[in-house]
């Protein structure tokens, strides 16, 4: 596993993991992946999917104050705006505007709490086969609980063409959770408040703008449809 102890920018980076499981933690620091003035800039590159890292934008298991995550591009496996078992006090930020995402996207921690979790999603190749049991993206955390969590989706494609998005995991109760969803040049979307029909207290889901191509909406104890 990588902790980093200072800001990072991620660069046209070659990883040779040799097994799965792997994980980056930026322990708090902002960290960047892929750099934007560079044009092909591969941000971290791994041999194969299968060796993709998760990335924490908190730690392994001390807390963190705040949290600051950009991809750009690479090639990640899941993504998370809050720590494995170490919290976040503040705010995790996360923000998604390319690479590619063989897991889930994660506003909040894995099993860490957070108090605010924002995350915003521009663009991305998400290669994880969605369903019900299996979010390409989550505003909370997987199984850490998140206060507040806002996850805004504006652009990304799925692999199958359908884009799973959720508010609020399964299992967490007493968190304000929302999703909002712009329109994503035709790209077909599941929206779940939560995952789960049972804990839908606090969570909403905001279509936005635009024409939003939804294959089901569910779940959730709000619903707000702009112009």
């Amino acid at each position: 596993d990588i902790t980093l102890s200072t800001e990072y920018l991620f660069t046209n980076v070659k990883f040779d993991y040799q097994n799965a499981g792997k994980n980056i933690f930026a322990n708090g620091k902002k960290v960047t992946f892929g750099d934007t003035a560079t044009t092909g800039d591969i941000g971290l590159n791994v041999p194969t999917a299968a060796n993709a890292p998760n990335v924490f934008g908190g730690a392994d298991t001390k807390s963190a104050a705040t949290t600051n995550i950009v991809v750009n591009a690479g090639n990640f496996n899941n993504i998370y705006g809050g720590g494995n078992s170490g919290n976040v006090a503040g705010e995790a930020k996360l923000t998604i505007a390319g690479g590619t995402i063989n897991g889930t996207v994660y506003g909040g921690g894995k099993t860490g709490t957070v108090a605010t979790a924002t995350t915003t999603i521009s663009g991305g190749e998400f290669k994880l086969t969605g369903n019900e049991g299996q979010m390409h993206a989550v505003a909370a955390g997987e199984t850490g609980a998140v206060t507040t969590a806002n996850l805004t989706v504006t652009g990304g494609t799925a692999t199958g063409n359908n884009l799973y998005l959720a508010a609020a995991n399964e299992g967490k109760t007493g968190q304000n959770a929302t999703l909002n969803v712009g329109a994503v040049n035709g790209q077909k979307m599941y929206l779940y408040g939560s995952k789960t029909a049972g804990n839908t207290t606090g969570t909403t889901i905001n279509v936005t703008s635009g024409e939003v191509t939804a294959q089901a909406v569910k779940n959730f104890s709000a619903l707000n449809v702009g112009s």
